[in-house]
């Protein structure tokens, strides 16, 4: 709809991958921010009824630097199919779609 008002194909490209990135590092925030104290209650919980027999808690900074990668290039790949799919399509049909 913003092409139809005067956008151009490399500004929707540009705000595409902007959102993407945006949504992104909000994943990756949210995960941390979320996930490691639910992970360290989770792990205390675990260590005083004695299910694992663990007593050292360890950030896993190599599953926290895999899962990064995996989302950035997801994001990656996600931007480059919706900026190929965009040239493919004209206007019109994209205008005729959202309809």
């Amino acid at each position: 709809m913003l092409q139809a008002i005067g956008m151009t194909n490399r500004q929707l490209n540009l705000m595409l991958q902007s959102e993407g990135l945006f949504f992104t590092i909000g994943t990756i925030l949210m995960a941390l921010i979320i996930g490691m104290p639910a992970g360290l209650l989770l792990f205390n919980y675990a260590r005083e009824q004695g299910l694992y027999g663990l007593n050292i808690y360890k950030i896993p900074m190599l599953e926290l630097a895999i899962m990064i990668i995996v989302i950035a290039l997801m994001q990656a790949i996600l931007s480059f199919l919706l900026s190929r799919n965009l040239r493919k399509e004209s206007l019109v049909e994209r205008i005729r779609y959202y309809e």
